[in-house]
């Protein structure tokens, strides 16, 4: 699988040296917390920090989720087919839910009852994608335990935010993270892993 090396940055006012060792783990702990909750393997993760930046860098992410396996169970049989045996609403429903025909899903038995039962694949989505949510996602349950906000907005941080990168490969990903759009001088960098 193709793979690309990145890096999350946030360029701040000077940061509060007692917290700065705090925040700089706990940015990489939970950046790597949520990309392994959405199934995007990668290599070596560094983090990094001075008085008025926070980054983390990983090597050999992965450009694609992993494929994922879906089970779901649907209604129970009694609800699913009419006393002539024809699929009910729920039945049909359920199908559509899953996407697939009537006549591909399952059933199991369970100590409730009998039920219909999907089993199948969906293919991973681009890390692209899923980026801009991983960071704010990591960034949320940073622990500050005194926030503030600046400007006019509703943002808050541990002190105000001037610029913030998220690199992949050698694209900027396009996201507004704590009030700021993504951006920075670093485009045209090539983070790309180096093959031996």
């Amino acid at each position: 699988m193709s793979t690309r090396n990145f890096i999350f940055e946030i360029g701040t006012e000077e940061l509060p040296p007692i917290a700065l060792p705090e925040l700089q783990s706990a940015l990489a702990e939970n950046i790597r917390r949520e990309f392994a909750n959405a199934g995007i393997e990668h290599g070596k993760l560094l983090s990094f920090s001075t008085p008025r930046r926070l980054a983390v860098f990983i090597e050999s992410l992965s450009e694609k989720q992993l494929e994922q396996q879906i089970k779901r169970r649907g209604p129970p049989i009694s609800a699913a087919f009419d006393k002539l045996g024809s699929p009910t609403r729920a039945a049909i429903a359920f199908a559509e839910i899953c996407g697939v025909n009537l006549n591909q899903l399952e059933r199991i038995r369970e100590e409730k009852g009998e039920f219909l039962f999907f089993q199948g694949c969906k293919a991973g989505a681009s890390t692209s994608s899923l980026i801009p949510n991983i960071v704010e996602t990591a960034i949320t349950a940073l622990p500050i335990p005194k926030r503030m906000r600046w400007g006019s907005g509703d943002v808050e941080f541990v002190r105000p935010v001037h610029w913030v990168l998220i690199l992949f490969g050698v694209d900027i990903i396009p996201a507004t993270i704590l009030g700021t759009q993504t951006g920075g001088s670093h485009k045209g960098i090539d983070f790309t892993p180096r093959r031996k």
